[in-house]
């Protein structure tokens, strides 16, 4: 009888082994096995580099398709309709110089348009009171009417446009961005070098106090023959504080502070930045 109850457990024991192995081998196969395939999966998707989505691409392809298509003026809304919804696209770089090299190209030409007026020269007028009166500067009435002496008769006429820009000069990002009055880009200009005078902070707000021709020693008259290859610079208010090409900053690198950019793009800048206007440094 003995026998029996030990051969008895002996194979309840070997069930109950076989049990749990297969047991175990379920689990292990079913449940753990998938688990930690999953989870090697989802570690590979893991390390797999980020691909980066431009959503401002399908914007961009459709302005440049528009313009292409001669629908220029649709064609230019999609690109500030790129630079508002995606600012960090990587096409707005190249959205930023169309817009610039469009908006220049439409003001400094003759077409006519809603901004632009035509004014007829009465007696006692100057070029520089006829600026002021119109909010505009005289060297822009001078490259837009293709004028080379401020001489003025009365009679002549006269394409006038106000200027009513503002400045966003970026140090981080290192350009010059003149904004429209509905703050829409107008034209970004490379900002090259800075370098603020001593206790003035990276982030602060002033205004375009002037357009300062030569070193000071001798006065040049805007449109007279030295007027275009005299040293200049744009003065702020703020103190220490001007806009000047980056030739003049390698002359004068010990002493000159200020914002620096090309020969080029100051020669722009003092044509349509007139006193009084707004300028915001961000860093």
């Amino acid at each position: 009888m003995k026998v029996y109850i030990r051969l008895l457990f002996a194979f309840l024991g070997a069930c109950f082994l076989a049990l749990t192995f297969f047991s175990v081998n379920y689990i292990w196969r079913d449940k753990i096995e998938p688990q930690k395939q999953l989870s090697e999966e989802v570690n590979k998707l893991k390390n797999l580099p980020k691909k980066n989505i431009d959503y401002g691409l399908p914007i961009y392809e459709e302005a440049m398709s528009l313009i292409r298509s001669d629908k220029l003026y649709d064609g230019i809304s999609k690109l500030h309709e790129l630079l508002t919804l995606y600012p960090d696209s990587d096409k707005c770089g190249e959205a930023n110089d169309i817009l610039g090299e469009y908006n220049c190209d439409n003001l400094f030409s003759r077409t006519e348009n809603k901004f632009k007026s035509e004014y007829e020269i009465k007696r006692g007028d100057a070029l520089n009171s006829i600026a002021k009166r119109f909010d505009t500067t005289t060297g822009f009435i001078l490259k837009m009417n293709k004028r080379v002496g401020t001489n003025i008769q009365p009679g002549e006429r006269l394409i006038l446009c106000s200027l009513n820009f503002s400045v966003i000069i970026n140090l981080k990002e290192f350009n010059i961005s003149l904004r429209t009055e509905d703050n829409r880009l107008f034209k970004n200009y490379k900002l090259l070098d800075f370098k603020l005078p001593q206790g003035v902070p990276k982030s602060f707000d002033t205004e375009i106090d002037g357009l300062v021709l030569g070193d000071g020693s001798k006065f040049i008259s805007l449109g007279s023959r030295n007027h275009v290859s005299s040293e200049k610079y744009i003065r702020m208010k703020r103190r220490g504080v001007s806009i000047a090409s980056i030739l003049q900053n390698n002359e004068n690198s010990k002493y000159s502070t200020g914002f620096f950019v090309s020969s080029v793009d100051l020669e722009e800048l003092a044509i349509l930045l007139k006193s009084g206007i707004n300028v915001y440094i961000r860093s």
